[in-house]
């Protein structure tokens, strides 16, 4: 058996990089799925730790110090910000010598021009979740490999039979539409209970005496998990947070299967070919179609419960990152 590949990770250990917030979807996602990885030997460093420690320059002067002096076999980078970026000269320089650089792209729908565009040349391969990216990747001349999102072992514990006392929850930022959404279910009768910032509590007396769920305010990832996981259907509205760039699949697209919810999702990219409709996941528009299929599911309790079991066994077999570090590698021809 060859000796694990030593495997630099690089992304930011606290959520968006703030102090005072849980740990990363970045950190119990990738990073995770690398550290455990059978053959991985993992190690990592993280921008908002070391700029909080020593500021931007001196995180991005010890980051070039640390690939210079002690090289990886593989390094794994999923950006966040330009404040937070790393030394891309430094980056550049492991490429150039032959160590697999990959970057991992989030939002590429929206961030393609801007951010992924100009560092085409820094990194050997780009990794992106968003189909209608690929092409794009191509023509600017990379190197890529479509992947997707998927669960780890954070997610696990949540069987789809277990007692769900929410009756319908949301979890993320009220951006775009999604104010609009949810008061459009719960003025149909449909409670709704959201995590998430800048949702606010102003009205949640009223709302609960009128039946319509709480606003729960910003949620840490173990109440994030329970959130869903004590949910019978969990809501995934796949507006990007940048307008006018359409939909896309989110890793919550594959917690809510993970945690054993009954997923009811907006359309998004080709979702179709990660679930099957009506059988894994339900997709309905935003508005009435939206309503209407949330009220179905809630009417139905044994149909909820089997299309949660499928696609909580989908997930679990299909949708792991263990599975998807196997692509990347094999992408590399490092499997």
């Amino acid at each position: 058996m060859s000796a694990p590949l030593d495997t630099l990770f690089v992304g930011i250990l606290k959520d968006y990089g703030e102090a005072k917030l849980d740990f990363s979807h970045e950190f119990v996602n990738l990073w995770t799925g690398i550290a455990e990885h059978p053959r991985l030997r993992a190690r990592a460093f993280h921008p908002d730790l070391e700029a909080m420690r020593y500021g931007a320059d001196g995180m991005r002067a010890r980051f070039a110090d640390l690939v210079t002096r002690d090289p990886p076999a593989l390094l794994v980078h999923q950006p966040f910000t330009a404040e937070l970026d790393v030394d891309l000269d430094a980056m550049a320089d492991l490429t150039k010598r032959g160590i697999p650089t990959v970057e991992f792209d989030a939002d590429s729908s929206w961030r393609f021009d801007d951010w992924i565009k100009p560092r085409i040349g820094v990194y050997t391969v780009f990794v992106t979740t968003h189909g209608p990216s690929v092409e794009r990747y191509k023509d600017a001349g990379a190197d890529v490999h479509r992947s997707q999102w998927a669960v780890g072992s954070w997610y696990r514990g949540f069987d789809p039979g277990r007692e769900r006392p929410v009756q319908t929850s949301f979890v993320g930022r009220p951006h775009g539409d999604r104010r609009e959404v949810i008061k459009q279910l719960r003025g149909a009768g449909v409670p709704v209970d959201t995590w998430g910032p800048s949702w606010g509590r102003r009205r949640n007396y009223v709302s609960q005496m009128l039946g319509r769920g709480r606003n729960h305010g910003y949620a840490p990832f173990d109440r994030m998990r329970h959130a869903i996981g004590d949910s019978r259907i969990s809501l995934n509205l796949g507006n990007a947070s940048a307008v006018h760039t359409g939909t896309q699949i989110k890793g919550r697209h594959f917690e809510i299967p993970g945690l054993g919810a009954c997923q009811v999702t907006t359309p998004a990219d080709d979702i179709e070919n990660w679930f099957e409709p009506e059988k894994e996941i339900v997709v309905a528009d935003a508005g009435e179609p939206l309503v209407e299929a949330v009220k179905a599911l809630h009417a139905d309790p044994g149909r909820r419960l089997a299309i949660a079991e499928a696609a909580y066994k989908r997930t679990w077999a299909e949708h792991t990152w263990t599975r998807r570090v196997d692509g990347i590698l094999d992408h590399l021809g490092m499997a």
